[in-house]
């Protein structure tokens, strides 16, 4: 597999894990009017020379014209050092009410089925995967999410024409490449040994991803250059989801008073729609920005030159380009 191959492999699998199932951060005041599209929840750092970062936003609103608790859109990165998990939980510990995500209901640990190609993705990375990490027994965490009958269900009853079969069969691709139990998820899970077994290869993989996820603005499920089928089940995957999460949201914040804070915690992808229905459903608005330092790659440990990083850079912006995700 050449680098244009596995450029290709990775922009998939980045996409998986934007729609989902050591960090150091950095916070500003920002201020936008419901009007303005929001802004990126992921973001590609440079601290030095040597090193190339991503970082995760959370975003805090406040309501715009009456009383009512703090919200926290928290964007999560399903691969992330263990840093990163550990300013995450302790972020999502200290609110009183924590809205996330989990297809089914509660996520499992190492287990989880679905999650075996992220875990064994983030393990030959030489990072963590989010939910062996976080710690979802808390008594303020509570599941906000589709189960997968609802969603297989919300593929089926869409109108014919629409792509709905397909919408329902890409799914069913999905969760089966997720699982390894399909020839393509084997063979991925087969490449990521490959993978984990040398320090070029984690080093050019976690750059990919880097700029693939750096690049996503936006809504996933507005790309104009995703096939139909697909477009139909990102827009279950994203829009469908997150209106459950708006509707439980808005259970909340009537019950919460302004002294209490509630975090929705999801994946990135979902988080430009999530933010458009909290301003024109919730009337919040956005106060402020954390920025937590999901996972990084330094250059001259992993081998990596500056042609490699142009190079992978030029790949994902041309790539990027066709799907029409910016």
């Amino acid at each position: 597999m050449n680098k244009k191959q596995w450029l290709k492999a990775a922009q998939l699998v980045a996409l998986l894990l934007l729609l989902g199932q050591g960090g150091c951060s950095t916070e500003r005041a920002i201020r936008a009017s419901s009007t303005e599209p929001p802004k990126p929840y992921l973001r590609v750092q440079r601290p030095d020379e040597d090193s190339i970062e991503l970082q995760v936003a959370l975003r805090q609103f406040l309501p715009a014209e009456r009383r009512g608790p703090a919200i926290w859109l928290v964007a999560a990165s399903h691969l992330g050092e263990p840093q990163y998990y550990k300013q995450l939980q302790e972020h999502l510990n200290a609110q009183t009410y924590v809205l996330y995500e989990g297809v089914g209901g509660k996520p499992s640990k190492a287990g989880s089925s679905i999650g075996g190609l992220q875990a064994n993705l983030a393990h030959s990375l030489g990072l963590v995967f989010q939910l062996e990490a976080i710690d979802y027994e808390r008594p303020n965490f509570t599941n906000s999410d589709l189960t997968l009958e609802q969603l297989a269900q919300l593929l089926r009853s869409q109108q014919p024409g629409s792509g709905a079969t397909g919408a329902e069969n890409q799914l069913g691709q999905l969760l089966s490449v997720m699982d390894g139990s399909s020839i393509v998820g084997a063979l991925l899970n087969l490449a990521l040994k490959f993978i984990g077994s040398s320090p070029y290869l984690q080093g050019m993989t976690k750059l990919m991803f880097i700029e693939i996820l750096g690049e996503v603005k936006g809504d996933l499920s507005e790309a104009g250059g995703l096939p139909p089928d697909i477009k139909h089940l990102a827009d279950a995957l994203i829009k469908a989801r997150n209106q459950v999460v708006i509707d439980d949201l808005k259970k909340v914040v009537r019950k919460r008073s302004s002294k209490a804070s509630v975090a929705v915690f999801y994946g990135a992808g979902h988080m430009y729609d999530l933010e458009k229905k909290l301003q024109t459903e919730l009337g919040y608005r956005p106060a402020r920005d954390v920025w937590l330092t999901a996972f990084g790659v330094k250059l001259s440990r992993a081998g990596l030159s500056e042609s490699d990083v142009d190079m992978v850079r030029t790949l994902v912006r041309w790539q990027m380009k066709q799907l029409e995700m910016k």
